[in-house]
């Protein structure tokens, strides 16, 4: 059995007999939602079995559209617009009542805020680039191209490093940023080649940002099948604006049921292996 099939088998047995992942142990619980949409986004070309999934996220949309970290926490752009993805990948139609929700998190430069003004404050609402860019290609996906989109395109532009790195708001390093605003932008994005991975799930972003070979990760798959997590997710404080500039952003968070950072190497390498 090879590495992908290794992977794929450890996420159908963390996956729930209802259809969906859970992971990540933040202050609030853990998260089906968000994780159950990215998840699944990363899945889609890995021919993985995801009609389950596809119907629980449905079933799963929030009063009032869109869906979020978890229940509790409400709807969120960067959850909202996984789920787009999620759905649209999967040849389902993005609800309507996703779609508008989405709009509501478009700010005067844009950009896209995590969270709307009536849900939180702070630079929790304020764009930030790797939701941008996410939930312009969720947009793109849906098949809406107009004048939000380019808006939003243009934000990712402008908050490209000189060298052509992202700055990620919510994770540890610029490897999720900048692969998500290569995807949206169609950059080669070469520039993260100057970076050097520091854990599976950076590797994994670099392997499908470079487009190169992610092979030698299965060198580091453990017993079980997944790969090791580490703590790449930042909750940062709220009245922090650039946290990549800051030596006391807030506290940072491994997947410690390791099935984001699977999910994300067996993207990298279904990837990988479709191009040889």
């Amino acid at each position: 059995m090879n590495a992908v099939s290794r992977g794929i088998a450890f996420l159908a047995a963390q996956q729930d007999e209802a259809g969906f992942w859970e992971d990540w142990d933040l202050p609030v619980g853990a998260s089906r939602m968000w994780t159950t949409a990215y998840v699944g986004w990363r899945l889609a070309s890995s021919g993985y079995p995801l009609k389950s999934a596809v119907n629980w996220m449905e079933a799963a949309e929030l009063d009032g559209g869109g869906w979020g970290y978890a229940e509790s926490t409400g709807a969120d752009a960067d959850s909202t617009a996984l789920g787009i993805l999620f759905l649209t990948t999967m040849g389902r139609q993005a609800p309507e009542s996703a779609l508008r929700r989405l709009l509501h998190f478009v700010r005067d430069d844009g950009g896209f805020g995590t969270y709307a003004f009536d849900q939180s404050f702070g630079a929790w609402t304020n764009s930030q680039v790797e939701v941008t860019a996410t939930a312009a290609l969720a947009l793109r996906a849906a098949g809406v191209e107009d004048e939000t989109v380019r808006r939003a395109e243009n934000y990712v532009r402008s908050r490209s490093r000189p060298d052509g790195i992202w700055d990620s708001y919510w994770w540890t390093s610029p490897f999720y940023a900048t692969e998500v605003c290569v995807r949206l932008l169609g950059d080669d994005g070469a520039a993260l080649e100057q970076l050097r991975p520091a854990n599976a799930f950076e590797e994994a972003l670099q392997a499908m940002t470079l487009k190169k070979s992610a092979g030698k990760m299965a060198a580091t798959q453990l017993a079980d099948g997944s790969w090791q997590s580490a703590p790449v997710l930042r909750l940062t404080r709220r009245d922090v604006v650039e946290p990549w500039a800051s030596n006391d952003a807030g506290p940072c968070f491994p997947d410690p049921r390791r099935v984001f950072t699977t999910a994300t190497v067996v993207a990298a390498l279904s990837v990988a292996n479709q191009r040889s």
